[in-house]
C-alpha cells in the first residue's frame, strides 16, 4: 500500500503545480488587458495640441567647417543657453 500512497502524492503535487500555472497564466494576462486599457488613445485633439505638436521636437543642427556641430535646443525654456558648441571627438560640450 505504500507505493500507491506514494503515487497519490505525486498525482496530487502534479495536480497543485498545474493549478498554481493556470493561475499565473490568468494573472499575468489580466495584467496586460489592464495595462491596454491604462493607454490613452491617440485622438486628433492631442495631436494638433500643445503636448502632441511637441512630443517628438528635436533640437536643431548645423555643422561647422572645424568639424563641431553647432546645437541650438529651445525646447527647455528655463535653460541659460539655447546655443551649444559639441566637439564629436571628444563629446565635449560648449
Amino acid at each position: 500500500m505504500l507505493p500507491n500512497r506514494q503515487s497519490e502524492a505525486v498525482k496530487r503535487c502534479w495536480s497543485l503545480r498545474r493549478l498554481v500555472c493556470v493561475q499565473a497564466v490568468v494573472c499575468i494576462a489580466m495584467a496586460a488587458v489592464t495595462g491596454a486599457r491604462a493607454q490613452q488613445a491617440l485622438t486628433l485633439e492631442w495631436v494638433a495640441g500643445e503636448t502632441g505638436s511637441h512630443f517628438a521636437a528635436v533640437p536643431r543642427t548645423a555643422w561647422r567647417r572645424d568639424g563641431t556641430l553647432w546645437i541650438y535646443d529651445d525646447r527647455d525654456p528655463a535653460r541659460l543657453s539655447a546655443f551649444e558648441l559639441l566637439n564629436p571627438s571628444t563629446g565635449v560640450r560648449r
